[in-house]
């Protein structure tokens, strides 16, 4: 992780500024932290497991998005992953244990999920 967030944010040290923001934002009592993640093919797919272990030790909520491959209005696939195959990725390692949350509201983009 610290690699690849150094690489997105271009500056040093990001991923332990960010998990002490995290651990302070608990600290003082905030209902809720998010954490977002876009997904990506080549990149960041094998640490999809990493961010949902981050929720055993705080909790957390964890959001993975899809990458919106743009370029100039050219659709690249190649580096996007769907939303089922990520589902697909956490169930072959959570198995029964994962669990629709379904606290969504009926026009929410997005789907709630735990483990």
């Amino acid at each position: 992780m610290p690699a690849k967030n150094e690489f997105i944010t271009r500056r040093p040290d990001t991923s332990r500024h960010v998990l002490k923001a995290v651990d302070k934002a608990l600290e003082v009592g905030l209902k809720s932290v998010k954490i977002n993640v876009v997904a990506m093919r080549g990149f960041n797919e094998d640490e999809l497991i990493d961010f949902i272990e981050l929720t055993r030790e705080r909790p957390i909520d964890v959001r993975f998005i899809e990458f919106m491959p743009f370029d100039k209005n050219d659709w690249k696939t190649n580096k996007f992953i769907s939303m089922a195959e990520m589902h697909e990725k956490v169930v072959a390692q959570y198995g029964d244990s994962v669990e629709r949350i379904g606290n969504e509201e009926a026009s929410s983009t997005s789907k709630g999920y735990k483990v």
